[in-house]
């Protein structure tokens, strides 16, 4: 193993850490779809009377609403400017398949929902007037280049053509009926 997977591997390992600490003491598998909230939002607090079964949903609300959310706010505004933790690495192929995995089934939080005219207005206005420069058309013009949305029948995803091979059942194109 080398250094840079070691040192992967360790912040995974301490990034889940809770929830180890969770199974172990209600002897039983977190469900897809769950998180482990730290009731004390001390996330170095792993003592398991500290750690509740959420779903993620209701996770997700309880950090980012108007009573309960100041401190994602705060982490927000006091993570400005700084380089991610993360930058630079990528998840592994299975990561990220059992993360689609563990949304399967679930109603997204914004289906059925419209913005208001007046937020319509303010999106139209934030983007008014905004112009890429040429140099920025280029890049973004060069990223997307060798790329393509491919499909085994239920499930799509994108490649990059020129490092990646079209895999065995898979063709280009997207499922009809999926919005990405």
């Amino acid at each position: 193993m080398t250094k840079q997977e070691q040192v992967k591997q360790a912040i995974k390992n301490e990034a889940r850490k809770h929830r180890r600490v969770w199974m172990d003491f209600w002897q039983e598998l977190i469900p897809k779809g769950f998180d482990i909230h730290h009731k004390d939002h001390n996330h170095k607090n792993n003592d398991p009377l500290n750690l509740e079964l959420m779903t993620h949903e209701d996770h997700t609300k309880y950090h980012w609403s108007k009573d309960g959310g100041e401190k994602g706010r705060k982490i927000s505004k006091s993570n400005k400017g700084k380089t991610p933790w993360n930058k630079g690495l990528s998840a592994t192929a299975e990561a990220c398949q059992h993360q689609s995995d563990s949304h399967k089934g679930q109603t997204p939080w914004n289906k059925g929902k419209t913005h208001s005219e007046e937020a319509k207005r303010k999106i139209s206005a934030a983007g008014m007037g905004r112009i890429c420069s040429d140099e920025t058309k280029a890049k973004m013009s060069k990223a997307r280049k060798g790329r393509a949305w491919i499909t085994d029948g239920i499930t799509n995803r994108r490649i990059n053509l020129e490092e990646e091979s079209l895999p065995e059942g898979w063709r280009t194109g997207r499922t009809i009926g999926k919005k990405w």
